[in-house]
């Protein structure tokens, strides 16, 4: 609420296709806007093609992704694969000057994240020099978020250093950094070179008069700035006329918005200010004879009197939307306290089913879940992890396994999300017993996932080939998280629903030539599709090679 509303255009709209080029039509997908909220999309019907829906639903999909609080390194990692990454939301992570080092050397070179979130993590100038070093030459990223971290004047330094070479940042948020009126003057002195930024917020710095005066100096001169926020910056009367005197003489200046409240400038002085940005976004009818040289086109002043209109509604419901979020902060936060309350209490009990665990272990009882925690010592006893995005696809996975073994099965653990299933296959003549772990796909329970894959001899990732977002995740979420604890731990690729797959598969649909070639990129043991009108046949070959390549593995 204390930051200006931005004009329309300054962010482009991404499509996975373009991931930079903004559609300025009817059919805009997303719009990434400096406050961070992603406008929904409401009625897909109004796109004008199945690709442009497609490309909207896979966008809002990523730009809604939670990422967790993994690892920076993990992080990093999906990263430096150079996905589209319209928006990447770290703020409130902590990681300080070590963790953002991970990020920053995942950045450098980076040309799939297009705007990163690193508010409030405790980085300090060390970190911003080394954000700073990485985005130099960086041609992707286009809004930088460092708000509410301790950078002071020599981190800030570095940052306008960066925005000298750099060309195609655009929005820099900085509120609440403590930095003074030397950093603020840094900053001022970068943009009379800087011709890309468009955005730049500076609420909460206390950058007084003289850092107002070195910014209407660069005001004078710049022709790319459209939104300013100097909210309770300290400035008083010989500040705001500097910043006043820059944007009279400047006739190519750009500024549309400022915000200039809880300020000492006198009212005359602001008004004037906001006058002259209004006129930047307002477009004045032609005069009551309408002819001569001055005079306008009378359907060129009906278009830019509806652009005009069509702003300001968009602006009230922005501001609409935003008072709504604000009304749900207090119950989110209450829903989040919850969650972590039951991932504790979940932590808690898986300790105290592995201590009854290790007693049946001692008392010679067996149990599949003795499994989960202690790796098989016979040769031919696997433990095996399930994982992917749906419940639903994994438990078909289980169930299928439960119908090849028949009455060799056993199972543990009451919720279907922690199941745990164990019987016995014979593959080449010989039997083994073979354990499936089912585990929760929640960010929530990552950790207790690391643990599990310390236990596994191989992970199975299951995904359904009638949903397109469930197989990119392969990569995105689950190929990441496995490698970062295990680099060496084997995988196999299962696709089921085969048979819900149409004869040619549809832009929503995963061919299987799709999967084969993720398999063989990501180095899988194996790629098998199910179906559950062929039943065990098409499984039992799944089966087979799994077990094969345990056999292979432990020779």
């Amino acid at each position: 609420p204390d930051s200006p509303l931005p004009p329309p255009g300054i962010f482009p709209v991404f499509t996975s296709q373009h991931p930079r080029q903004p559609i300025d039509s009817p059919t805009t997908i997303v719009s990434l806007i400096m406050t961070s909220v992603v406008a929904p999309i409401t009625n897909l019907q109004d796109l004008v093609s199945e690709e442009e829906r497609i490309a909207a639903r896979n966008a809002v999909l990523h730009l809604s992704k939670k990422v967790g609080q993994h690892h920076p390194r993990l992080i990093a990692k999906v990263l430096a694969g150079n996905q589209p990454h319209p928006f990447v939301k770290l703020d409130g992570n902590d990681y300080g000057d070590e963790g953002v080092r991970y990020i920053a050397t995942a950045l450098k070179g980076n040309t799939g994240v297009q705007g990163i979130d690193l508010s409030s993590n405790k980085i300090t100038n060390l970190g911003a020099k080394k954000l700073a070093e990485s985005i130099e030459d960086n041609k992707a990223l286009l809004s930088l978020r460092l708000e509410d971290n301790p950078i002071q004047d020599e981190g800030v330094q570095a940052i306008a250093d960066t925005l000298r070479k750099n060309s195609t940042l655009t929005s820099l948020h900085l509120t609440s950094c403590p930095f003074t009126t030397i950093g603020v003057r840094a900053l001022a002195s970068a943009l009379e070179e800087n011709n890309s930024l468009q955005v730049l917020i500076l609420s909460g710095v206390p950058c007084g008069d003289d850092g107002a005066v070195g910014l209407g100096r660069s005001l004078a001169t710049n022709t790319s700035l459209r939104v300013i926020s100097l909210y309770d910056c300290k400035i008083g009367d010989k500040g705001g006329n500097a910043i006043l005197a820059g944007l009279k003489r400047n006739k190519e200046s750009q500024v549309m918005n400022i915000n200039l409240r809880r300020n000492e400038i006198a009212q005359d002085i602001v008004t004037q200010i906001y006058e002259i940005a209004k006129g930047k976004r307002t477009v004045y009818k032609s005069s009551q004879d309408g002819a001569g040289e001055k005079g306008m086109d009378p359907e060129v002043v009906r278009i830019l009197d509806e652009r005009e209109k069509a702003l300001r509604e968009r602006e009230e419901a922005l501001l609409k939307m935003q008072q709504e979020l604000s009304g749900k902060t207090v119950e989110l936060q209450t829903k989040e306290k919850e969650m972590e309350k039951e991932a504790k209490d979940r932590e808690k009990e898986l300790e105290k089913n592995r201590k009854k665990l290790d007693k049946e272990r001692e008392r010679g009882e067996g149990s599949s879940w003795s499994l989960f925690k202690h790796r098989a010592k016979v040769g031919d006893e696997y433990v095996c992890m399930v994982v992917g995005d749906n419940l639903a696809d994994k438990n078909q996975f289980l169930g299928l396994f439960t119908s090849m073994v028949g009455q060799h099965t056993s199972t543990g653990a009451e919720r279907s999300a922690d199941r745990v299933v164990s019987g016995q296959v014979k593959v080449d003549s010989k039997i083994s017993v073979l354990t499936l772990m089912n585990t929760s796909g929640d960010d929530k329970n990552s950790r207790i996932r690391s643990l599990q894959y310390e236990q596994a001899q191989l992970v199975v990732i299951v995904f359904s080939l009638t949903d397109i977002v469930s197989f990119e995740d392969v990569e995105f979420q689950w190929l990441s998280e496995i490698r970062f604890v295990n680099q060496k731990l084997p995988i196999m690729l299962v696709g089921v629903n085969a048979h819900l797959r149409a004869a040619v598969p549809s832009p929503t649909e995963v061919s299987t030539d799709m999967g084969s070639a993720l398999a063989t990129r990501i180095g899988a043991a194996g790629y098998f599709e199910v179906s559950n009108v062929e039943g065990i046949a098409s499984y039992q070959k799944a089966i087979e090679s799994m077990v094969k390549e345990l056999k292979k593995k432990k020779k």
